[in-house]
């Protein structure tokens, strides 16, 4: 009989705080946020996303980390246990987090590239940039540095990066922050993260999106906090941590927007540029700002420290699904090194000389809208059926970790809420409604 290994320990609770935060506050906060902002009508966006947070992203977090908790192993175990057997339902929340970190790999790659170039004082223009090699050189440089943290503990890796790296990424969002007080588009920025199209806020696609940016940022519906809480000691506590991370990522997420949108109404820059928002527009405005090349520098060693300490909590979660079947982490992140290539190079070549498109945009910007966009929402509806309808602990587990006032209405919200929303929602969606 194969020997089970003793389930790791966080080495605190702040540390698992602080990786929980690392993971949420990625690039769905300060490159995702804003373009996302940008394209479905700014305060209308915002508010709710905000609703989303509150409602769906909050409830999950907790489901999640309690299931996490009290089981203490991998996803596809976990759902093992839960469903008698069935472990093939963690297929959805793994493949979700395979989908995202293939492509998420890539824009990690191009903050890589930017944060180099921006350090040594020159900025090649973005739209040349796609034209070399340089971008997806970035990529795989990424994508190696996730493989090499993955290959050791959690102590050793996820909690060294996110200790690391957050201070970094917090520090350089303050300074930006700062300075983007002193510019004159800074009272336009608020305006238009606040002001509300009542023509937009019953639509089913801006509703959608706001959900899938909310799961998106709060890394919940991918397994990522059902394995986080794996880690967590019998004795430490769920709910005031979920607070401070739901928090902080909020905080984060509107903090990124108001210094993007600062700068794009200081220098008349289009709100909907898209994905190459961060990228293609926002530089040319720092080069035309006081010191605006140290300013660039600190905004994209934020997007990749941020980025960084998101991808490598995804990538925490593939690797332990699969040791359990190489068994060890340095086989499985081979595993996932051979996983992540099937959209990993379609993603990459995306903005590359080749311009790999698919059904009319490029693939990586259809992988994230389209698929992860439209699929993440229903994974965390499948999840939270699962968590509820099929496991009889479910909601003795979330007593267990919530206060008694709590308890009923977050698994009531999880139970019934939460799946009949998305779906109500997906299927107003796709019918054009």
């Amino acid at each position: 009989m194969q020997k089970v290994a003793k389930r790791e320990n966080w080495s605190g609770h702040f540390i698992f705080i602080l990786a929980c935060i690392g993971s949420a506050v990625g690039l769905g906060n300060i490159w995702r946020f804003p373009y996302m902002t940008g394209l479905y009508g700014g305060g209308t966006f915002v508010l709710l996303y905000l609703l989303a947070i509150l409602l769906i992203g909050l409830p999950v977090l907790l489901v999640e980390l309690s299931v996490g908790k009290k089981l203490r192993v991998s996803a596809i175990e976990a759902f093992r246990k839960m469903l008698s057997g069935k472990w093939w339902v963690a297929l959805f929340p793994l493949g979700l987090c395979l989908l995202v970190l293939s492509y998420y790999l890539v824009v990690m790659g191009w903050t890589l590239f930017y944060a180099a170039f921006s350090l040594f004082g020159s900025f090649p223009p973005f739209s040349e940039a796609v034209g070399s090699w340089f971008l997806p050189m970035g990529g795989v440089a990424s994508l190696l540095l996730v493989v090499l943290v993955s290959r050791v503990n959690i102590k050793d890796g996820l909690e060294k990066v996110n200790l690391y790296l957050f201070p970094v990424f917090f520090g350089c969002l303050l300074l930006i922050l700062l300075n983007a007080l002193t510019l004159p588009g800074f009272g336009e920025a608020v305006t238009f993260l606040t002001t509300i199209d009542t023509s937009l806020i019953f639509s089913p696609i801006v509703i959608i999106s706001a959900i899938a940016q909310a799961i998106f940022s709060l890394s919940v519906g991918e397994a990522i906090m059902l394995t986080y809480g794996s880690y967590l000691k019998k004795k430490d506590e769920i709910f005031h941590s979920s607070l401070a991370i739901a928090g902080a990522d909020t905080f984060i997420a509107i903090m990124g927007a108001l210094v993007v949108f600062t700068v794009t109404f200081t220098f008349a820059l289009p709100t909907t540029s898209g994905a190459q928002l961060a990228f293609e527009t926002l530089p040319y405005a720092f080069l035309s700002m006081p010191y605006g090349m140290v300013v660039m520098a600190l905004f994209f060693i934020l997007l990749f420290s941020a980025a960084t300490t998101s991808a490598v909590s995804i990538s925490e979660v593939l690797v332990d699904n699969l040791k359990t079947k190489t068994g060890s982490r340095n086989s499985a992140s081979i595993a996932m090194l051979a996983l992540l290539m099937v959209f990993f190079i379609p993603s990459l070549l995306s903005f590359s000389p080749v311009s790999l498109e698919f059904n009319g945009t490029t693939f990586l910007e259809f992988l994230d809208v389209q698929v992860v966009g439209r699929f993440a929402p229903l994974v965390v509806a499948i999840s939270l059926i699962a968590f509820t309808w099929g496991w009889k602990d479910c909601r003795k587990t979330i007593e267990e970790n919530l206060p008694a006032l709590l308890a009923t209405p977050v698994y009531l919200m999880a139970k019934y809420v939460v799946p009949v929303a998305v779906l109500v929602l997906q299927a107003a969606e796709f019918l054009g409604i």
